[in-house]
């Protein structure tokens, strides 16, 4: 709105340190975002969520690619185990039925 970049870069540093490709180290490479604790991916896909909708005009395509592919790496395909096995042993929560995530987890089964 304002055409002051200044706001854009810096969100872009933040989700990159949160990606684990800026300067701030976020964990393991493989795991960056604790996939077996669903609140941590899930409070760490909403603002990636947020600001790729949000910011999507302003974004290049090499951000747009790079956040999706963030998302993509870290919550969908850490997670597709949950979906696919029968162990709960981490995935407890699919069956739980807290705040409903068991039927939800059910439905996108």
């Amino acid at each position: 709105m304002s055409n002051n970049n200044q706001y854009l870069d810096r969100a872009w540093l933040e989700l990159q340190n949160a990606a684990g490709n800026g300067t701030t180290d976020s964990g393991p490479a493989v795991d960056r975002w604790n996939s077996q604790h669903f609140l941590d991916v899930a409070e760490m896909t909403a603002p990636f969520a947020i600001a790729y909708g949000w910011l999507h005009d302003a974004w290049t395509a090499y951000q747009k690619c790079a956040i999706m592919s963030t998302m993509i790496q870290y919550r969908i395909v850490l997670r597709l185990p949950v979906f696919t096995t029968t162990t709960t042993t981490y995935w407890w929560w699919t069956a739980s039925g807290i705040n409903g995530i068991g039927i939800v987890s059910a439905i996108l089964v």
